[in-house]
């Protein structure tokens, strides 16, 4: 059943179980089966309501339906699942990195140890370095044939 189980028993989303049950009731009175022997289209009106009944006619489930977590069927709806959850389920944490990005910050530590200085490019080589100047070179060609 894939029906909206409120529009199935023609009640309001904010109805009360008591008007939910007399709803279902009155519906199911008048498709029952014994009364329509032989007719189709009534036994499946009277199935459709029986199952709208079944979902909003319980307190429980009727929370639930209203909530998003189960579907007009009574079916368990799936959970938006996300890369991080499942990042996070890897046992072996692979795809998990507590330290973020501080894992350069150690880098730098051991050239200032070695070297007494964050800045390496510069206390090395400030003269080469504060030289050079980029420089790009474009080619053009011409396609053959072209005038």
């Amino acid at each position: 059943m894939s029906d909206d189980p409120y529009k199935v028993l023609a009640v309001a989303k904010d109805a009360s179980q008591a008007d939910i049950k007399t709803a279902y009731r009155k519906l199911a009175k008048s498709m029952h089966l014994d009364l329509h022997p032989g007719d189709m289209a009534k036994a499946a009106g009277f199935q459709a309501v029986a199952a709208a009944y079944e979902i909003i006619g319980d307190a429980d489930k009727r929370k639930r339906f209203d909530a998003g977590e189960i579907d007009a069927s009574g079916q368990e709806k799936p959970q938006s699942q996300y890369y991080r959850e499942y990042a996070d389920a890897d046992p072996q944490g692979r795809y998990d990195s507590g330290a973020g990005y501080g894992d350069f910050e150690a880098l730098s530590d051991v050239f200032s140890d070695l070297f007494g200085t964050t800045d390496l490019s510069m206390s090395l080589f400030p003269a080469a370095l504060s030289s050079l100047k980029p420089t790009i070179e474009i080619y053009q060609f011409r396609a053959a044939g072209a005038g």
